[in-house]
């Protein structure tokens, strides 16, 4: 993994891994020995990504009020009781308007 200075970290130098959901050329050697594939790797030593997801099981209660669905980046941004704080405060909005609260606020 290389990360630049502005905080965006890449696989192998080129792939971030928010984006790595095709990036065949890094998990089998088999894309990097077709000639004219233009994103192979020279001597790739890989795997560099897994296609395996992570799964957790939870038990859901009457006392949970919201599931959320996030990828990894969301939580760098937010903790969990920020979010719940924020669901709480906006659960009568459409998403539409979350959204476009979101937008207006960056």
């Amino acid at each position: 993994v290389v990360c630049t200075e502005s905080s965006n970290c890449f696989v192998k130098g080129r792939l971030l891994p928010t984006r790595a959901l095709g990036g065949v050329h890094m998990k089998d050697r088999l894309y990097n020995d077709i000639p004219s594939f233009e994103y192979k790797i020279e001597d790739f030593s890989g795997p560099y990504l897994s296609a395996e997801p992570e799964i957790y099981d939870f038990e859901v209660s009457e006392h949970d009020k919201f599931l959320i669905i996030a990828t990894d980046g969301f939580w760098d941004e937010l903790e969990a009781m920020d979010c719940a704080k924020l669901l709480i405060r906006y659960r009568k909005f459409s998403s539409m308007d979350v959204i476009r609260l979101a937008l207006e606020s960056t």
